[in-house]
Parts: structure tokens; sequence; C-alpha cells
């Protein structure tokens, strides 16, 4: 594609060059692998894993459509990565990683715990809202660090010309690039810290902003943090829309104005808005054809005069300058057409035609009325959403909007303080308002930051306050009137065709997510646990509103900003090697409870039922037991109704790695013979069983419960640890658990991507893995199907004995049953407690790691003999790290959140046992609650209160089937195929003298 020549700007880089799938590549020092590559022609960057071909699309490093090999190491961001001299790049597949055992890390490997960093104020995001809020606090004498993840502040708005470039001549800017230039040489003069290239990975008041730079890691401590994120394009699914070719209209700008290259010779810009008219004048001048502009607003005639008499009278220079773009383009005959919108793209292997269709004042294509369009690139520019990652994960509160897609919104004030002390939202991150209303609203921010720190607001800087909140209120003026005059019919997910790709990242068509939820599954939890849909490197942020929108539209129910996923460190993927730190061993848990948090503000309100509800068995908690029981109650024609106080499988169940433990995990018990004596030999032989019971559930319901028996085992470092584990196996095998030592050699058969130097291991050929997300939706609409009647968002709030059953009380109305089973997880205690019952169970936030696929290096789970970790490899190349490593408990909520030390403490020890996980990124960690008793399930009726049964175990996935079987036997034939006697409720009665 051709490299753009205008006057007072030169190439001002050395030439450099790298290989590109064996082809040599000629670049400029200073640019970007994407800028070079497209200056080369060469769109097609990787496939994903249906094979089709992918390239650049977002252009910002949030989509992580353009990820590439460099020199081994995976999964690099070719708009964010410069290009140096001799770089061997290659395309990336999506399992065809070049990950070996051989492969070096990612980053150094830290020592130590992360440096700390302090300041007084914190900014991330060098945009117009970050530069701005910048400059205002430290010109009130704070101490201000500026953090951005590109290379040269700006921003999206203010994005300058990279170094690969020189102005020779000021005049040859616009006047956008010199209010950034000016605003970025105040920054610097004020004396403020700029880090660039940093990535925020992690933010939270407890653990501070964590940040990546330069292959490491740090954390910032700052009392006021600014978050000036800014936002990233909407994304319109459309038939071939992920082709090389298709990219965001930002994506076309970045590479204009910053590395001087047309990413295509003939290009069709379709979507919202003035940008769109920008970047198609900057396309003339730079000496590209503009096959049309397609405008999915109306034209703006007669009915918009007021209104845009009012964008006029508010930003007179604005408005003049968008006239200029629209002259231009008419002089050039550019043909504009509104009330249009871009139907569906084709091509072999890369963009060569784009259609578009006439817009309905309902928001819906008007049949016959396509037009096609051969070119080379398309252009989809249809507005932005906000950046609200961090903000959500430090606790700021959202509301939901139904502009357009559908857009979150910081609750905040003018000067954008937060509800959370200390942490500000300024600028689009927090509402898309535009770029004037960014600076205004940094400045007042910054001031405010700097008064909460007790600083001085000099006279002059109280004058700049003031203006800028003039400017501010002038601007959403400005604003408000645009929007009127671009303002589109409603956006319709009806009309997005089926086979159109909602999640870029793991392939998943509109289509796709329809049928699930026409099966009924209409949260986004339950579809992203079906489907992977928001799973992939972007971490949802190209699908979640898009998702949010079709499950709205399909249940007419109104979002929320609960309805979104979850924002879970990292927000952007990291190199493992680069988070992994040496952490201190503990026994049991560091972090817990004696009963379930009540978290009652977490439970999202519904509408009450019109009547009681009747039922003959009431199973509280839709985890994998209660759906078992509930599943093996019904099928024996029993009346069965299931609540749950938020989603099914959305706490322990949802959040466990799948992974199918029968021998004892070795790290929390210090001598082995206390598994002889303690109630933990009670349970062991119902692993073996349990898993027999896996496979039958299987063969029943096919690949939704795809068990794989491929064995696990545990490494010994030391021959001390392989002594331990010798003990431990005698004592299983007495107890019906095949386990036994493997030697070192055998070990690296088993395992060949092992670290060197292990001693052995204990092996155990039961046990297996599968996919949580999957298999217990699958049995929970199993037991649907057999009768099972099932109450999401259903709080219960009281519990009395009857003469003829139970009364229950709940947050939705009142539920008469015969018997009632607790399988409330981490909430039984308290349930049990509403009848004066006393359940001695602990519960403890833990956390996983998931890291980005693969190609298979091991089927078998792995644990550690002395450390705190179980591994596995999942069937879709993704490694799923745990080992009972602590989250926190959020006291407000009553959620768990992951901890950053957790994180990198998991991860140390993952990668001294598989060091290949050093090759690779974290994608993403979650967490949930561990519920844990003395070692044995709890399976029993309660005595004294009859038709009243508990049903717990910290052993719950692997033994969910089995428990919620013989609880069913329990409730339907008063007893079990199998002795339950060491489960009871009574080994937890006091004894005479006070004992237990």
């Amino acid at each position: 594609m051709p490299r753009i020549e205008t006057p007072g700007i030169r190439a001002s880089g050395h030439d450099i060059s790298f290989t590109f799938e064996g082809e040599t590549i000629s670049a400029l020092e200073g640019e970007t692998l994407a800028a070079a590559l497209t200056a080369a022609g060469k769109l097609d960057l990787r496939h994903d894993h249906k094979g089709g071909a992918r390239g650049i699309y977002c252009g910002m490093g949030c989509c992580y459509e353009c990820v590439v090999t460099v020199d081994g190491r995976a999964s690099m961001r070719a708009c964010m990565t410069k290009a140096r001299n001799g770089m061997r790049v290659e395309r990336q597949s999506y399992l065809t990683l070049p990950v070996t055992q051989d492969t070096p890390p990612l980053a150094s490997r830290p020592e130590g715990e992360a440096p700390m960093r302090e300041c007084d104020v914190a900014v991330v995001g060098a945009g117009p809202a970050g530069l701005a809020a910048a400059k205002a606090a430290a010109m009130a004498g704070a101490r201000v660090v500026l953090i951005d993840e590109r290379s040269t502040p700006g921003g999206q708005y203010f994005k300058q010309i990279a170094s690969s470039h020189a102005v020779g001549d000021i005049s040859a800017l616009d006047t956008q690039f010199r209010r950034g230039l000016d605003l970025i040489e105040d920054v610097r003069k004020a004396g403020i810290e700029i880090l660039d290239e940093a990535t925020v990975w992690s933010a939270s008041a407890t653990d501070g902003l964590g940040v990546f730079q330069d292959g490491k890691t740090f954390v910032f401590s700052a009392p006021q943090i600014i978050l000036a994120i800014g936002a990233y394009e909407r994304p319109l699914p459309v038939p071939g829309g992920t082709l090389p070719g298709f990219m965001t209209t930002g994506a076309v700008q970045t590479f204009l104005r910053s590395y001087r290259v047309a990413p295509g010779r003939r290009i069709l810009l379709a979507g919202n808005g003035p940008l769109n008219l920008q970047v198609a004048a900057e396309l003339l001048r730079g000496g590209a054809e503009v096959a049309a502009v397609v405008e999915a607003g109306s034209f703006p005639g007669p009915s918009k005069a007021w209104a845009t008499a009012r964008a006029f009278f508010a930003a007179p220079d604005l408005m003049a300058t968008g006239g200029g773009y629209l002259l231009g383009l008419l002089g050039r005959r550019v043909p504009l057409l509104y009330g249009r919108v871009l139907t569906r793209v084709e091509g072999d292997g890369r963009v060569e035609r784009a259609f578009t269709a006439r817009l309905g004042a309902d928001g819906r294509i008007i049949p016959d009325t396509e037009t096609a369009f051969d070119v080379d690139v398309v252009s989809a520019g249809y507005g932005f959403l906000s950046a609200t990652e961090l903000a959500r994960q430090m606790g700021c509160r959202h509301d939901y909007v139904e502009t357009g897609l559908g857009n979150l919104v910081t609750v905040r004030d003018d000067n954008g303080e937060t509800l959370v002390p200390g942490v500000f939202v300024a600028g689009d991150g927090g509402a898309i308002q535009g770029s004037r209303v960014a600076g205004a609203q940094g400045t007042l921010a910054g001031l405010q930051a700097a008064r909460n720190l007790g600083k001085t607001v000099t006279a002059d800087l109280e004058d700049e306050g003031r203006a800028a909140r003039r400017t501010l209120k002038r601007s959403l003026d400005f604003q408000d009137a645009l929007w009127t005059v671009f303002k589109t019919p409603p956006v319709r997910m009806d009309q997005i065709s089926d086979d159109a790709l909602v999640c870029r990242c793991e392939s998943v068509s509109a289509g796709e997510i329809r049928k699930r939820i026409a099966k009924g599954f209409e949260t986004l939890g339950e579809i992203k646990k079906l489907t992977r849909c928001g799973m992939g490197r972007c971490q949802g942020r190209n699908c979640q509103h898009l998702l949010v929108k079709l499950v709205a539209e399909a249940t007419g129910k109104t979002p929320d900003e609960f309805d979104f996923f979850h924002p879970r460190p990292p927000v952007k993927p990291i190199p493992a090697a680069a988070l992994a730190r040496e952490k201190p061993e503990w026994h049991g848990f560091k972090e817990f409870a004696e009963k379930g948090p009540e978290a009652l503000s977490a439970v999202r309100p519904t509408t009450r039922w019109q009547k009681p509800i009747e039922t003959d068995v009431l199973v509280v908690g839709a985890g994998i037991i209660g759906i078992c029981t509930a599943y093996y109650l019904s099928r024996e024609g029993i009346n069965v109704s299931l609540v749950d106080r938020g989603e099914p499988n959305c706490q322990a169940s949802g959040v466990n790695a799948g992974s199918l433990h029968v021998q004892v995990i070795s790290y929390d018990i210090a001598d082995p013979e206390v598994i002889r004596t303690s109630p933990t030999a009670s349970m062991l032989p119902l692993g073996p069983e349990a898993m027999e019971l896996w496979r039958t559930l299987s063969g029943d319901m096919g690949n939704g419960v795809d068990i794989k028996v491929s064995g696990g085992v545990i490494v010994a470092e030391t021959e001390a640890q392989l002594d331990y584990l010798r003990r431990k196996t005698e004592i299983e095998r007495s107890l019906g658990v095949e386990s036994h030592i493997v030697g070192a050699s055998e070990l690296r058969d088993m395992v060949p991507v092992v670290a060197e130097g292990m001693a052995g291991g204990a092996y155990c050929p039961q046990e297996g893995k599968l996919n949580p997300l999957t298999a217990t939706s699958t049995i929970l609409h199993a037991a649907e199907k057999a009768g099972t009647r099932m109450f999401s968002g259903t709080l219960v709030q009281g519990l009395e004995k009857t003469r003829n059953g139970f009364t229950v009380t709940t947050d939705r109305g009142q539920i008469y049953a015969a018997r009632v089973v607790n399988a409330a997880g981490a909430w039984v205690p308290n349930l049990a407690a509403m009848l004066g019952v006393r359940v001695p169970l602990t519960t403890a936030p833990i956390q996983m790691i998931v890291t980005e696929p693969c190609p298979p290096l091991t089927d078998k789970l792995v644990a550690h003999a002395g450390r705190h970790l179980t591994l596995k490899q999942v069937g879709d190349g993704h490694f799923v790290i745990g080992g009972a490593w602590t989250a926190h408990f959020d006291e407000t909520t009553g959620s768990s959140l992951t901890s950053r030390s957790s994180i990198e403490g998991n991860l140390w020890v993952a990668q001294r046992l598989i060091p290949a996980i050093s090759s690779l990124h974290v994608l993403r960690s979650w967490a949930g609650i561990m519920a844990t008793l003395d070692g044995a399930p709890l399976l029993s009726p309660v005595p004294g209160v009859p038709g009243f049964f508990c049903v717990v175990s910290n052993n719950g996935y692997t033994l969910g089937p089995l428990l919620g079987q013989l609880t069913a036997e329990l409730i339907t034939n008063g007893t079990a195929h199998r002795d339950v006697s060491p489960f009871s409720i009574e080994r937890f009665a006091e004894k005479p003298g006070g004992s237990k």
C-alpha cells in the first residue's frame, strides 16, 4: 500500500528490514510492524482456530487480531510492536504457537516482591483528559506520574507523528496535531514523569496499580488515581467482517496520521459521525481513492437545522472544520450516502467487495436496497464504547445507557470524581462526550485531586478551573446538538446475520448465541461458559456489549452493569514470566470466614411471584451438588424446585478448574499418616465411584459432559517429598484409590515438559478433567427436562419448620416445601442457622488463572508435592492454574476478588514445575469461594428437623454427582446404596464435657 508524502513532514527513521514468513520487508525505524507490513501490502497476519485469515482491526492494541510471532515470541501485537532490524516475524495460528519445553520465556524472571513506587497522583492514559489532568495536578504542586500504553503521549485524538517521521514545517500540521503537541509540551515542562509503553494490568484499592513496562512489573501506590483511559470503537458484526482489510476508522486514521501509510488504494468508509468525514478527507489528501462515505444517520436537512445551528453556536471552529471536510469530499465527487449501513463484506482471503443497504426509521434493513462496492479496505466507524475495565475493577459504580449499542457510564461528578474515595474517571472512559469535554474534565479532575491532597490551588489555577467548567458546559451542549444531527435509527440486533461473528477472538457467531438463548440460557455468564464468547485475548471488549443487547432484545430485560463481564486482572494479556514471583508457603487458608458471606447487596432485583410456589422438594443452591440432587430426584418423578441467589453454576462449581481429583492433594497435609485416622479416610473411597458416575453421565449426555480420564500426577522436587508421596500412596491404595510412585524417568515420559531435576511423583490413573462451565449447565438442563423448576436470583431470607414441611421466605415470595435440601455451598451454615442448626464450615476465597492457548504439552493433571499448585491443559490448549491461592472477600458485595500477590505466587510455582508456561501470556484470572469442613463431605438428614438435609463438600466438583445421587436416594428411599453415616452432621455434635 502507498506511503503518504506530505509537504513539511519527512521520513526520518533509518531504513531497516525484517522478514515476514521468510520474505524481506522494508521498514522505517520507529514505525510499528503493522505500519510496515501494511505499507508492504501484507494484511493477513494470523489465522483463527477455524483457519480464517485475520489482520489489523482496531489499530490501538485492544482487539488482539494482529498478534504475530516475533523472533519465536508468541502473541506480539503488530500494532504496538516497533519494527527492528533483522526481526523474524511469522503469522500466528490459534493453536500453533511456537511453545515447547525449550522455548525461551517472554520476559526475564523477576526476583523478590514487585517494586513499589509512590506518587501523589497517578494518571492512567495520556489522551486529552489524562494530559490535562496531569498538568493541572502538577501545577497545583502534586507529584504526578502519567502512565500510558502507547509509545507517544496524545491518545487516539491527539495521536502524534511516530518517531519514524519528522516535522520540518509546523504549519504542515493541522490544528488537532498542534493542540496535542502544545499540551504534551506543557506536561513535559511541568516535570511530570511519563511512563510510556506501560500497561496497567490490575487496579484495586488494596493492591494498588499493577504496571507492566519493558518486560518488568511493578506496583504504583497513589492516594489519588485519575483514570483517563478513553474509549475504543464500537464493533459492527457483519459477515466477512473479520477479513484482512476490514478495520476500524480509528485504525485507518492511525496509519495515516502517525505512520503516513494508506492502508488501501480504494477504501469504503461506513459508520456514524464526523470522524468518518475527517478520515475520508485525510485519505484523499494522502492519495487514496474513497469509494464512498456511508452514513447511518439521515441527511442533515431542514429537520436538523436547529440542531446544526446549536452546534455552530457551541463550537463554531469545529463545525467550520467539519464543513471543510464535507466540501472537500463533494469537490472530489465522493459519494456521501445517508441512511445506509454496511451489511456484508466478501473476498478471497482479504476484503474485495463491500455491500451496504438502506436503513428504515425503525432500524430494520430495507430489502432489495443493497449496493456493492469493489474495494480493498473497509473502514467501519460506528461510534465508541467507554473503556471502563479499570474503573469497574476498582469498584466504581456504573449506569447502563441505551444509546446506540448501549454503554456503561461511570457515576461521577463534573470533576470526574467517583463514589470510590480517591478515584476519578475523566473523559470518554466514563462517558462518550468528545475530546473537549475530556480535556475540561481532566483539568477539573487534576485540580480536585490536588485539593484532596491538601495542595494549594492558586487564584490563577482557580481561574483555569472556572474556564474548564465553562468549556465543559459548552462542549456538552455541542455534543448534544452534534449527535442530534447524526442521530441514527435504533440499533437492532435482529438485523445482524446469524453467520456474523459476535466474538472475534473465539469465532462465536450471532447464530450460535441465539441458539443458546432459545434453549433458555439468558445470562452472559451462561452463554460465556457454553460458547467461550468473551474468553479470548480482548477480554470481551469487542463482544460483551453485543452480547448484552442480544440477550436484552431476546428476553425484554433492561440491562445493568451486572450484566457485563466482571473485569478481572490482567485487563490485558501479560507475559506469565513477568508476573511470577515467589511467595512464602502456608498451611490452611489465609483468608476465611466461619460462615458464608451474606452478600445481600450482590443479589439482583427480580420480579415477585404472583402466588406461593408449592413443591415436594426444594433444593437451595444451583451448584454441581444441588443440580445433581435435583436431576436424580426429578428422574424419579418427584416435584423439585431449585433456587439460587444468583445464577446457576456461578460460585465454586463454575469457577473451579474442572480437575477431577481422586488422590489427596498433599500441600496442606504435613504428615500423610494423618490421612489414615482423619475423616479424609472415609472420603477417599468415594472418588473412584464418583469418576465412574461421571463416565455414565458423559455417556448419557454427550459432549456437554465431555470427561477425559488421563490421570494425574503430584510432582516431587526432592527425595524427601518423594518419600512423603510414597507413604501417602500406600495409605490411598489401602482405601481403594489406585495410586503409585513413578521415578524421574517415568515422570518425564508422562509429562515431557516437566522441569529438569524432579525426583518423581505420585500417579493416579483414575483422575481426569472436564469443562465445568458446560458440564454443570448440561446437567441442569437435563434436570429441567426431567421436571425440575429452576429459579435464579432468588434469595432465601427465612426458613421455618411447619407441621407439613417448611415455609421458605424468599425475596420473590414464599415457597411451601415438604422437604428441603441445603446445598448452598459456602452459604450452607447461613441456611442451617435459620433452623437453629450449626454447621462448622469455613469458607475461603480462592482464585484461578488461565493462559493463552498453545499446542498440547501435557494431558495429565499436575500438582506439586510441597507447594500450592494444581494445573492442567484443557482441550482448547489453555493452561488452567490453581492450587487454593487466596483471593479477597469484597465486604460490600460478598463476591471474591482476585489478588495480585496470589497471581504472582501461583505463576511462580507453575513455571517452576512447567517452564514452558513462561513462554505464554496470562489471559485472565477469576475468583470463587471454597467451602471446607474436616476433610470429608457433609451428607446428612438433620436430627430433630425431619425433612431437612444438608450436603456440602470441599471436593465438591469431583464428588458432586455422587453426593447428589446419594442425597436423592436418602429422600426417595430413606437409605442410600452405600453407607453415608461417616458423613453425618452428628459428627459435629458436642460430646459430654464440651468436646466434639
